[in-house]
């Protein structure tokens, strides 16, 4: 997904730049905030579930950007209580024995 996100806002630069480079100045801040919330350094990783406790996963090309947001993110997850929450999720889904 992060190498089509990244291809898509290249596409879509490339042809505004073709079509009238003024369309690209005037787009810019819009593309600027659509890439923010696709770009991975921002948010440094995806939880890995199914673990007993808390695992990021990040991209193997993570700079240190990446890495800090990470460790912002990892923060976030292990106060939020998650893998308790999931647990109790899953215990409430299963029939009691009858």
């Amino acid at each position: 997904m992060k190498g089509m996100a990244e291809g898509l806002f290249q596409t879509i630069v490339s042809e505004l730049e073709a079509y009238s480079p003024n369309l690209v100045e005037q787009f810019k801040p819009v593309l600027k905030k659509i890439h923010a919330q696709h770009d991975f350094q921002e948010y440094g990783g995806a939880p890995l579930l199914g673990v007993d406790g808390y695992c990021l996963i990040c991209h193997g090309r993570s700079d240190s950007k990446a890495i800090k947001n990470a460790i912002r993110v990892g923060k976030q997850l292990a106060g939020s209580g998650i893998n308790q929450k999931i647990v109790e999720q899953i215990a409430a889904s299963i029939p009691a024995d009858e």
